[in-house]
């Protein structure tokens, strides 16, 4: 299990993403046709299967605005016994059915290249409706029920730019995460050989919050 510590570094800096997203969703689902497009970004919804933590409530003056699903994989590199993140990948969803991918995605994440620690950038792929963007930190982490699955978490957003959905985005909460860690570090160097990279399937959902009452 890699260590909290390590995980904040990591925690949002993971959903860095290359410009190709070959790959990321597991290979089941099925391609649909070009008029699945979406022309807006969010489910402004209020999902009934959430519960909040009170440790990931977002400051007063803030209220939800939409929802995203996450889906992608997380690799990481076993190295002198400990599992080290190496690369992710995610896209985003406004529905939890990713069936049509890759035409239903709305937003990636990116590199922005920033030193604020923990940080990364989210953006819309559909610029012919939306061009948004914000950049993510991580500012608290949460322990999931299940502790095989990847940490919750509360972001903070800042430098929000374009015009669309991520313009007023002021916070984000993770929940509900499904997998994306590696293996016990005692199966790296044993089981696993130095040098390995280990591939792990990660699905999230996103609360986006913005100034409200």
């Amino acid at each position: 299990m890699v260590k909290l510590e390590f995980l904040l570094a990591f925690i949002t800096i993971l959903l860095c993403s290359s410009s190709s997203f070959a790959g990321t969703i597991p290979s089941d689902h099925r391609y649909s046709p070009r008029s699945q497009v979406p022309t807006s970004i969010g489910n402004y919804v209020f999902p009934t299967d959430v519960t909040i933590p009170a440790n990931l409530t977002v400051p007063k003056g803030n209220c939800f605005k939409f929802s995203l699903h996450v889906s992608g994989y997380i690799w990481y590199q076993c190295t002198n016994k400990t599992w080290e993140f190496s690369e992710g990948r995610v896209l985003f969803f406004n529905h939890e059915d990713v069936s049509q991918y890759p035409d239903s995605a709305v937003a990636s994440t990116y590199n922005p290249g920033s030193s604020v620690f923990a940080s990364a950038g989210i953006r819309s792929i559909i610029p012919k409706y939306d061009s948004s963007s914000l950049i993510a930190t991580t500012t608290i982490n949460y322990q999931p029920p299940d502790p095989n699955d990847f940490p919750w978490g509360l972001e903070e957003t800042h430098d929000n730019t374009g015009d669309g959905a991520f313009k007023d985005i002021t916070y984000i909460i993770r929940l509900n995460t499904k997998n994306g860690i590696p293996p016990p570090n005692s199966l790296c160097g044993t089981q696993y050989k130095e040098g390995y990279i280990y591939s792990s399937i990660l699905s999230a959902q996103n609360l986006f919050y913005h100034p409200g009452p």
